[in-house]
């Protein structure tokens, strides 16, 4: 029986004669008639690998008659590694997992300037037209052109070619296309993708979505669908090659309280970034609201004895690690921007040692029921602008209180409404210790919080992040006078946590909170920057 007949008789059973290899050289011949003939995405596919697999059967002036394909762009899909994207489709015969098999390639030679049946050399450069139509597929299906001229603005000298491994009706795959041209490999192994995407860039509702969210979960594939992005730009945020914003709060609260001050900070970061979704998060990265919260409810004092044992307060530091470890390994390779909220300065100083100073954050300050944000250190040069030494001061004053030539010192950071000096002096009585006083010149409680719709917005982030960094200028003037610091933390949250970012593992110091549990003894330390636990791996 000859291969045609057998395909007119039988589809399938030919079909499988080709996965199988079993061809022979007649066969090969009728399939090139086939494919002309049928426009059988299925069949191509099958037979292009046949021929991907066993090159010496190619013949390139009969392939380029039969599909329409440039020379040119046969070339690119037989030697070059295709992207793949997985859609699903739903027929009277059940539903199925598709391939999208997409060749991007420069386009050095524009595909409409081709004739559709010339033979041409590898690398040969033809003059740019548009006068003909494009050939980006076998079957030029209603949708590609859409997704085609959306590519082409972000990629003007960039063109792509697409297979499908199966034949189906409809523009459902349109997303799974868009999707294979941006988006990483790595990441289109993890979803399955369905709407309809229009040259406006918003994606459509498409039919039959409970059976094919049922189709990729079969597969183990999450569905990405209209659902989940309601245009380009969504699905790009979510799953492109941007930076992802993540909340993570710190909390000295019970978790259930926890939960409702994560809601509060994700309709504050919505008005920054308009796609941002919580729900959106644990669908596209598996990170739940869980993931996101740090609850220290109860922290007790601790003795010098127990600072370097295991402790509740190294404890919290150490979770909160696992915890960053876990939303960044769900993340992947993606540029990560924590936006933090914290509770007790001197707490948040250790998290911000262990945070590092390398990787970007977002710091909130809260206030009147709501989270205001007042640090952004979102960007390389931002990071580092807090580590620069500044040598004129000009927000703060640096006082010596008390010298007695010692090796150590003591260091009262005030910058909150209440003075600690008193507390501190009364503490370091019997301990050989100077006294430094970093205090701010006339911030003291009220430092201006940045409103967003306000013409002074940026300046005030910026007045946040001077103080820090003349914070840290008038530390590392102390840590070159003195053997250790002994810090005393009387500032807002956010800056505490900055400091510790700056400080790192690199200034000896020890952290100590205010002990509201008992007069005779109003501080006790609870962080040592030279402790190997709290070194940063971020």
């Amino acid at each position: 029986m000859s291969f045609k007949h057998l395909y007119e008789k039988n589809r399938q059973t030919a079909i499988n004669c080709i996965l199988d290899g079993s061809l022979r050289p007649e066969d090969i011949e009728e399939i090139y008639d086939i494919i002309k003939e049928q426009k059988d995405d299925e069949l191509f596919y099958v037979f292009y690998e046949f021929l991907r697999k066993n090159q010496d059967n190619i013949n390139y002036d009969k392939l380029e008659e039969a599909t329409g394909i440039p020379r040119n762009i046969l070339d690119h899909i037989f030697y070059e590694k295709p992207k793949i994207a997985y859609f699903p489709s739903i027929s009277l015969q059940g539903g199925k997992l598709c391939k999208a098999i997409v060749f991007i390639f420069d386009d050095d030679i524009n595909i409409a300037s081709l004739p559709r049946t010339t033979s041409l050399p590898r690398s040969t450069s033809l003059p740019r037209s548009t006068s003909l139509p494009h050939t980006n597929s076998l079957n030029h299906k209603e949708g590609i052109e859409a997704v085609r001229k959306i590519f082409k603005k972000r990629y003007p000298n960039k063109d792509f070619f697409v297979m499908f491994d199966s034949n189906f009706k409809g523009n459902s795959f349109t997303l799974a296309l868009l999707s294979a041209l941006f988006l990483k490999d790595e990441t289109l192994k993890k979803f399955a993708f369905t709407g309809d995407v229009k040259e406006s860039e918003d994606i459509l509702k498409v039919n039959y979505l409970d059976q094919k969210k049922k189709v990729a979960q079969d597969a183990q594939l999450k569905l990405i669908s209209y659902e989940d992005v309601s245009n380009v730009e969504e699905l790009l945020y979510y799953l492109g090659e941007g930076p992802i914003d993540i909340p993570f709060l710190n909390i000295n609260r019970s978790l259930d309280e926890a939960l409702n001050s994560l809601e509060k900070l994700e309709n504050v970061i919505k008005e920054q970034i308009k796609f941002f979704s919580l729900e959106k998060l644990s669908k596209f990265f598996n990170i739940n609201k869980e993931d996101l919260i740090l609850t220290t409810e109860s922290l007790p004092p601790i003795t010098e004895e127990e600072l370097s044992k295991e402790n509740p307060w190294i404890k919290a530091v150490l979770e909160f690690e696992n915890k960053l470890k876990n939303i960044y390994d769900k993340v992947g390779s993606r540029k990560r921007i924590i936006h933090f909220v914290g509770s007790i300065s001197s707490l948040v100083f250790g998290l911000g040692v262990k945070f590092g100073s390398r990787k970007p954050v977002v710091v909130y300050h809260y206030q009147a029921d709501t989270y205001n944000m007042v640090l952004d250190l979102s960007d390389e040069d931002k990071l580092r602008r807090i580590k620069h030494i500044k040598e004129n001061l000009e927000l703060i004053k640096l006082e010596n209180i008390k010298s007695a030539n010692q090796e150590e010192v003591g260091v009262v950071i005030y910058f909150a409404s209440h003075s600690p000096l008193g507390d501190v002096l009364r503490f370091s009585e019997n301990k050989n210790l100077d006294i430094f006083l970093i205090e701010a010149k006339d911030l003291k409680g009220n430092i201006p919080i940045p409103k967003k719709n306000e013409e002074n917005f940026l300046e005030l982030v910026n007045l946040w992040s001077e103080i820090v960094r003349e914070i840290y200028s008038a530390l590392n003037i102390l840590k070159d006078r003195y053997k250790k610091l002994h810090i005393f933390l009387s500032v807002p949250v956010p800056i505490a946590f900055c400091l510790g970012m700056a400080v790192g593992h690199f200034m000896s110091a020890t952290i100590y909170n205010y002990n509201t549990k008992s007069q005779d003894t109003p501080y006790y330390p609870v962080f040592d920057t030279f402790d190997e636990r709290l070194k940063s791996h971020f």
